[in-house]
């Protein structure tokens, strides 16, 4: 986890760069050309995003209820700063901080890896690194790929556990009955851990 510190006693922040992906709008179906990517993500334990004892941070625009999600195409540069500020090294969506995401990405991607999330809290940008690996076919529509618990403090883990029921269930509440109607292939994102000093960086976990 990094966290940038030195904030003044009130900040106002807004979103500064466009995300690369949408999320799916309640109601409408991914746009041609893109696959839907559904699944769920818990942080254990969740992130603060107002500490007591420290500056109030007031979010506005998407960033007020929202997260920054970093993918890459590969593993070759390790998850922090310098890899989500530079956004030429990676894609990125908003995500929930908690719970179901509809999103879409275009299609051509068969391999991608959920690298992290980064949330604006009163303390100041914090990374929590939540590797998986995604896998999408090219013919399809709706991939689930399962809920993503993360332990993001020592002894830290990933585990991703497929709860398809209650991703249709949150799909049907949040009014996403075009995805519903559609096909989901059901294949759970594979979950990486950071291996021991090899410099092969990040291993699958057996599932």
């Amino acid at each position: 986890m990094t966290a940038r510190h030195g904030l003044p006693a009130l900040w106002l922040v807004a979103a500064c760069a466009a995300p690369s992906w949408n999320e799916i709008a309640p109601g409408a179906p991914p746009r041609q050309g893109t696959v839907a990517v559904v699944g769920a993500m818990s942080l254990i334990p969740p992130v603060e995003r107002q500490s007591p004892g420290s500056s109030p941070v007031v979010m506005v625009g998407a960033a007020r209820d929202r997260v920054y999600g970093v993918f890459t195409v590969d593993l070759r540069r390790p998850f922090g700063p310098d890899l989500w500020e530079d956004h030429s090294a990676h894609y990125s969506v908003y995500l929930p901080l908690e719970g179901d995401f509809f999103i879409e990405i275009p299609r051509g991607h068969s391999r991608l890896y959920l690298r992290g999330i980064v949330v604006m809290t009163n303390r100041g940008w914090t990374g929590v690194e939540t590797p998986a690996q995604i896998r999408i076919g090219p013919d399809d529509e709706v991939v689930y790929i399962g809920h993503l618990y993360v332990q993001r403090t020592r002894p830290q883990w990933i585990e991703v556990r497929r709860e398809e029921q209650a991703a249709r269930r949150a799909a049907d509440q949040l009014n996403h009955g075009a995805l519903i109607s559609r096909p989901w292939t059901v294949r759970p994102a594979s979950p990486l851990e950071l291996a021991p000093s090899n410099d092969k960086g990040l291993q699958p976990v057996p599932m």
